[in-house]
């Protein structure tokens, strides 16, 4: 529509590499919503990945109603993914070589 209404105004759209470039990254947030969909369903732990779910369904929908300009909708949609991979990703142990963590209380021998 928008680019209807802009023909029929006199003025022509915006380059198609600016188009394709906010389809990409509207697809890849949708994607996002899609991985946060996925880890609600297989993970046994529910808050945080439903708060991903309904924080990358609020920033897919307004991505596509707000449309920003593409450098803005590019860092939401990078720190989207950001979130997901902080909210997916093991935490790491450290301190030991054998993969448990050490307490205060433990001294370690070597």
């Amino acid at each position: 529509m928008l680019g209807i209404k802009a023909r029929a105004e006199g003025t022509g759209p915006s380059s198609p590499a600016v188009v394709y470039t906010e389809l990409t990254l509207w697809v890849v947030a949708f994607l996002g919503f899609l991985v946060a969909e996925a880890g609600l369903v297989v993970g046994r732990d529910w808050l945080r990945p439903l708060l991903a779910v309904s924080a990358t369904g609020l920033i897919t929908v307004g991505l596509l109603l707000i449309k920003p300009p593409v450098w803005v909708d590019g860092l939401i949609t990078l720190g989207a993914w950001m979130g997901l991979w902080k909210t997916y990703w093991p935490t790491v142990l450290i301190g030991r070589r054998d993969g448990r963590k050490s307490s205060n209380n433990e001294k370690e021998t070597q």
